[in-house]
């Protein structure tokens, strides 16, 4: 009787995994662009985008775009390809054939970029007081682009949002005791019910979740992972699988350097995979493939791995909570048989 149960309880309660890992874009994919500083990464209808962080006096700023499986990758902009000099791509976000890009840094100012196939423009300046742009989200349902302002000195951090012109800026939430929010560095939207999550580089309060809106509610604000009960996780870019109902994402100040998961609870935070010094950066889903896409700035290239459990509603898998009701089910049907 004991073994059946410790072998049910285990085949309910397997952890998901990232598996069949591989390059799928190289350091010397592009003729002429080098992928050395891979940071930003997103994924739609079978392309990926990407960005290359450029240094001065080294490297160049650039964005690129490949098939899924890395084939066909070409250069998609350069800093010299849009209206206003910009530098540091730190975020990309896309909507159909529009591409959104958030820069920062350098010499130069801070936009929202807007690029079609043959053009791209800045439609917004940021005037974020000295803040870093760090992540980028668009809505479906609201038809805005939220974007993240890490205050570098720790007092007055904001998310955003604008229209896809870049008008009508509004905040969304902002640094307080109340809210949590705290240098937020990861954003993921859920238009289906109605939630966005962030990530705080900083603060006791690491992954949190507000109503999906013009304006945050302060009151309905909550932490999904305190830092008290993260286990040494620090966790920074964060994506969304709507239908497995689990946040991933990429935790890049432990000495682990994971790619991890966490369900819309706050509940059964594991590993998918450590990474060592290759440090994952940005992150991006394939759900339908289960495949992950991540920038890792320490092999200089976009890495592409498998997980099945992406795309699988809860009520299939073996998640804790659902391992433990039915384990407990079958120990009760056990016991009464005898």
């Amino acid at each position: 009787m004991f073994t059946l149960v410790v072998f049910a309880f285990i085949a309910l309660t397997s952890a998901a995994s990232l598996t069949s890992i591989n390059e799928v874009i190289e350091a010397d994919t592009v003729d002429g662009y080098p992928l050395t500083s891979p940071w930003a990464v997103a994924y739609k209808n079978n392309k990926i985008y990407f960005s290359n962080f450029g240094a001065p006096g080294g490297s160049r700023d650039w964005v690129g775009t490949a098939d899924a499986d890395g084939s066909g990758a070409k250069k998609l902009y350069t800093i010299e390809d849009a209206e206003v000099e910009v530098m540091h791509i730190r975020a990309i976000a896309v909507d159909g054939s529009t591409v959104f890009m958030a820069s920062y840094g350098g010499p130069t100012d801070s936009h929202i970029l807007k690029c079609s196939s043959t053009s791209c423009q800045s439609i917004r300046t940021l005037d974020t007081e000295g803040a870093m742009i760090t992540a980028l989200a668009y809505s479906s349902s609201l038809g805005r682009l939220f974007y993240t302002a890490a205050d570098g000195n720790l007092e007055a951090s904001r998310i955003y949002s604008i229209n896809l012109e870049g008008a009508d800026r509004r905040v969304y939430v902002e640094q307080s005791e109340k809210t949590g929010l705290a240098s937020p560095v990861g954003l993921a939207i859920d238009d289906e019910r109605k939630h966005i999550y962030w990530t705080n580089a900083v603060g006791p309060d690491l992954i949190q979740r507000g109503n999906l809106a013009d304006k945050a509610v302060e009151a309905e604000v909550g932490t999904l992972l305190p830092r008290e009960d993260a286990k040494g996780y620090a966790p920074h870019a964060l994506q969304l699988d709507t239908t497995g109902q689990f946040l991933y994402f990429t935790d890049i100040s432990s000495s682990e350097h994971r790619i991890a998961r966490i369900d819309l609870n706050g509940d059964n935070l594991e590993t998918l995979a450590s990474r060592d010094e290759n440090t994952p950066h940005s992150l991006a889903l394939d759900v339908a493939n289960k495949k992950i896409y991540w920038a890792e700035t320490g092999s200089s290239a976009i890495q592409v791995g498998t997980v099945n459990e992406l795309g699988v509603e809860p009520s299939k898998t073996g998640t804790a909570s659902t391992a433990a009701l039915a384990t407990a089910t079958a120990l009760v049907a056990l016991v009464a048989s005898f």
